[in-house]
Formats: C-alpha cells, sequence, structure tokens
C-alpha cells in the first residue's frame, strides 16, 4: 500500500452512559476498559535502552567481590596504559592530519572530514544548519479537523512549494518557520495529479532553499530528509540515507481504480507522517526531491520523492499562467467505472470486470453502460483482470474512442465509448 506521509489529526471524543445500570456501579470488565481508556490518553512512556541488571543472590554477589578485588590491581594498570596510548594517538592525530581534523563548531569541539579539496560537500551537522531556515511546517484547518505538513521556502517574496494533499480542502493554512514566528497563508495554485501545490505568506528575511539537479542522480548518493514527522514538537527532524532507485513508476489507487502514475526517487531515508512537502538534500546542501509518499504496511524505509526538476516545471506553470497543470504527470485514461473482477466459478456466465458503480454520472460510459454489465472484452482483447484492463488503457490518452464489449442479460453487446481521465 501507498501512503502519503501527511499526518492528519482528527480527535472525536464520545461520552456515553452504559447501558442497564447505574453510573455509579461497574462491573470488573467495565473498571477495567475504564482504566485502560484513561492509561490510552496518557502521553506516552519513554525509556531508556540500557539494560540494568540485579544480582539477587547475596552470596554470589559476595564470591564476585572477591575475584573482582583480586584483579582490581591488575585491571587499573592495563586501563591506564591503554588511556595513555589512546591519548597519543588523539594527539597525533590533530597534527599529524591524516583525513581528520579538529572544527570549531557552533561554539563546541567536533570531528568531521577534512575538506579543503573545495568539493563544496557538507557534513550533516552543516546541512541542518544551512536548510533548516528553508523549511516551514505548514498546518491546515479542514472540515475533519487539522493536518500537518512541511514546506520549502522557494524564493525570499514568501512562495512555499509543498504537496498539493497537504492543503487540499483546507479551509486556513498556517505556515510557522524555523524561528517559531507564525503567518497565515494564502493558496496559489497546484496541480493534484503531480501532487504539488505553491503558496505564499509575507514574512521578512526569509531563507530560500538551493535546488539541484535531479535528472543526473547516481543510486547510492547520500541524501538528508527534513520535516515535521509527529508534530511540530519533533518539527525540523533531519534524517539521512541514500538514494535507492531513480525514475520509480509508482502507481496510485483508489480502491481497484489507477488514479495516476508517478514518476519518483526511492530513497532508504526515514519519512514520516508529516514530512509530506519536505526537501530531500544532497550533501551540498541542494533540494533534489519533495518528500511525497512511503509503502505502508511491512516494508520498512522505503520513501519516495518528487524529482525537483518536475516540481519547479509545475512552480513555473503556476507563476506564468496560474494552472500548473504541465506534462510532468501524464493524464491516465479511464473508462470510468469501479469494477471488480468475477469468474463463472464465482456463479456468472461469463469471467470479466462488473461494474459495480461509475465514477463519473456524466462520463460517457455511465450513459453506454449499467450497474452490473460485466466488461469481457476491451479494443479486441478479452480481459477477465483488472491488470490486463490497465495494460491495454496505457496505450490510450482521454478523449479516444475504445471499443467495449459487455455482458447483459444473458447476451453479449458491443459499444463504443469515449475514455475519460482519473
Amino acid at each position: 500500500m501507498i501512503m502519503n506521509d501527511f499526518d492528519n489529526q482528527s480527535n472525536e471524543i464520545k461520552n456515553e452512559p452504559i447501558e442497564g445500570k447505574a453510573q455509579t456501579e461497574q462491573t470488573q470488565p467495565e473498571k477495567a476498559q475504564i482504566e485502560q481508556i484513561i492509561q490510552n490518553q496518557h502521553p506516552p512512556v519513554y525509556k531508556w535502552t540500557f539494560s540494568d541488571q540485579y544480582i539477587h543472590d547475596q552470596a554470589q554477589k559476595s564470591e564476585k567481590k572477591k575475584s573482582i578485588n583480586k584483579g582490581a590491581g591488575a585491571y587499573a594498570i592495563i586501563m591506564t596504559i591503554a588511556f595513555v596510548v589512546s591519548l597519543a594517538l588523539l594527539v597525533g592525530t590533530m597534527f599529524i592530519g591524516n583525513g581528520i581534523v579538529v572544527t570549531k563548531y557552533q561554539d563546541r569541539t567536533i570531528f568531521v572530514r577534512d575538506l579543503t579539496d573545495d568539493s563544496g560537500l557538507l557534513t550533516v551537522p552543516e546541512i541542518s544548519v544551512k536548510c533548516n531556515p528553508s523549511v516551514v511546517c505548514i498546518t491546515t484547518t479542514v472540515s475533519a479537523g487539522t493536518g500537518m505538513g512541511t514546506g520549502i521556502i522557494k524564493s525570499n517574496d514568501g512562495y512555499i512549494i509543498t504537496n498539493y494533499h497537504v492543503v487540499e480542502g483546507y479551509k486556513k493554512i498556517t505556515v510557522t518557520l524555523y524561528n517559531g514566528t507564525e503567518y497565515n497563508a494564502s493558496f496559489i495554485g497546484g496541480d493534484e495529479t503531480a501532487d504539488i501545490a505553491l503558496i505564499r505568506i509575507t514574512a521578512p528575511d526569509l531563507v530560500p532553499a538551493t535546488f539541484g539537479e535531479s535528472d543526473n542522480l547516481i543510486q547510492g548518493e547520500d541524501v538528508v530528509a527534513i520535516g515535521m514527522p509527529a508534530g511540530i514538537e519533533y518539527g525540523w527532524s533531519i534524517t539521512k540515507g541514500i538514494i535507492s532507485g531513480i525514475n520509480r513508476d509508482v502507481e496510485i489507487y483508489d480502491g481497484t481504480t489507477l488514479v495516476k502514475t508517478m514518476t519518483v526517487i526511492q530513497t532508504d531515508t526515514t519519512i514520516n507522517k508529516g514530512n509530506s512537502g519536505g526537501p530531500l538534500i544532497n550533501y551540498y546542501g541542494e533540494v533534489i526531491g519533495i518528500n511525497t509518499l512511503k509503502l505502508a504496511d511491512d516494508y520498512e524505509n522505503m520513501g519516495f520523492a518528487i524529482p525537483i526538476h518536475s516540481a519547479l516545471a509545475i512552480v513555473e506553470d503556476i507563476l506564468e499562467n496560474g494552472t500548473g497543470y504541465v506534462t510532468a504527470v501524464p493524464e491516465q485514461a479511464a473508462i470510468g467505472i469501479q469494477g471488480q473482477e468475477v469468474e463463472i466459478n464465482d456463479g456468472y456466465d461469463v469471467a470479466g470486470i462488473l461494474i459495480t458503480s461509475f465514477i463519473d454520472s456524466t462520463c460517457d460510459a455511465s450513459q453506454k453502460l449499467q450497474v452490473g454489465d460485466i466488461i469481457c472484452g476491451i479494443a479486441g482483447t478479452t480481459v477477465t483482470t483488472i491488470d490486463q484492463v490497465r495494460d491495454i488503457l496505457s496505450s490510450y490518452n482521454a478523449g479516444d474512442s475504445i471499443e467495449i464489449e459487455y455482458y447483459r442479460n444473458g447476451s453479449r453487446n458491443n459499444t463504443v465509448i469515449t475514455l475519460t481521465s482519473n
């Protein structure tokens, strides 16, 4: 299952009396349920991940103590020698210069790689310092509650790039900058199919992101992601990984209906709910993708980002033409139905795709086909599975005409319909 990593938050609390009992009388199971509910409402408990072992047998402890005392002197001598040797090696490293340098960084001393070759590569702490001010938290008020995602400052005049699904259905959009200040944002435009939107705020001293190239990425290249996983209290979290794959075609479905296919970057960089719309960054501190999806269920570290060249093309079209509908993601042709596979063994007269509903009551298919019809052929090819239907339609565009063979009331029929788009 592909999931958007947008953090939807909707809270609904119901207080209902227990039928058949006075509210002051509760059975033991009911008390246990109430206690469980109260316990679940408590904030999560965090535990240190170390192991604390306790020895109950005092005699055993006494024997261990004797053994330790006997070897304590020798152990102290060995550790002293090891410490002196380690200190000497460390001092030698600092002055010999074998690729490790001591750098003063944010008022503290840390060890970083020697980057004196003017490569332009940054360490992860340097990427964080450079890029955090260009990343924003986006909070939307929608009919179902509130949602949270991430955005990227495009320019110092207030334009911010994010995912379309982050701001879809908004009633109010609020942007929080890295310094903690909040601003109301205006929706400028977007492309729902490509999942790119542009919003704008009026704020001083904005820090635009630096955008890189996504056409020449290399599998295995180091990248980091910045976002708002699990809410603003964990805002501007940074995770690191690599580019796991390029030009991945990811199919997005609504039930059994193919909605769209997106060509994206695959990364093992951790991407959680709230990261939607945030940047995928190379080690030059350049944005090369916009994080948008992750593979759900039992798969770990399989996230996906929209290549920045596709995103910027849509943004520029929004600014120039006010639409954003460019060809970064092609429109998918569709019959315009919801359906399910059926077989003769299931009690049907023919095998094919049973029409259960129509996506749009105005589409051509809804005028010529009926709920309960079984589609058994398309463009002269017998079809019995939804995958076969998708394969055939992939060669057509919205607006094309196509022949449909269907079964109704004991007979096979043929009609020609105009394909729609999802």
